[in-house]
């Protein structure tokens, strides 16, 4: 999608504030407020082509990162993980703990992704389901194999099992 970037021009000339009424006769008009409480930005040709200049630049963002997308070649996927030729990953998987059914009831495991990473991802974990309002989910000791996934229980919810999901992101090469 292509921004079309316009150019504002000052408007020029002399006696720009003069008017005609419909009799015929001059005036002209001239700024006379009781009170100014904010100047505000002024229209001018200098703000316009700024706030052009900056909307071109975003779009050619979007863009780029539309086009970065597209071509996203899969390179190899399979449970858990999708790699691309550009070496892009992702990897999620599901953590299963056994709840203590108590307030103040924790836990933790490690957890292996599907694929190693090069270097550390990023990653976001939440509980899955309704459980979200009774646990906290933890990330630590991120590796480029494994990571450590912990709950705590804010509740006294009596589940036999909590089930954690969570989303890796980061580069295999």
């Amino acid at each position: 999608m292509a921004y079309n970037k316009k150019t504002w021009l000052a408007r020029l000339g002399q006696g720009l504030n003069k008017f005609i009424f419909n009799g015929g006769s001059k005036v002209t008009l001239e700024s006379a407020p009781d009170v100014v409480t904010q100047a505000g930005t002024p229209l001018s040709a200098e703000n316009m082509n700024d706030l052009e200049d900056r909307i071109d630049s975003e779009f050619t963002n979007v863009n780029d990162a539309i086009n970065a997308i597209r071509n996203l070649v899969i390179k190899d996927m399979g449970t858990g993980y999708i790699r691309f030729e550009n070496g892009f990953q992702l990897c999620w998987g599901k953590v299963t703990f056994s709840s203590s059914g108590t307030t103040g009831g924790e836990g933790s495991k490690y957890e292996s992704y599907a694929k190693a990473f090069n270097v550390k991802p990023r990653i976001v974990a939440t509980p899955l389901d309704y459980a979200g309002s009774y646990f906290t989910v933890g990330v630590g000791a991120v590796g480029t194999s494994e990571f450590v996934m912990s709950y705590k229980n804010n509740h006294s919810y009596g589940a036999d099992n909590i089930e954690m999901v969570y989303l890796a992101v980061g580069t295999w090469k």
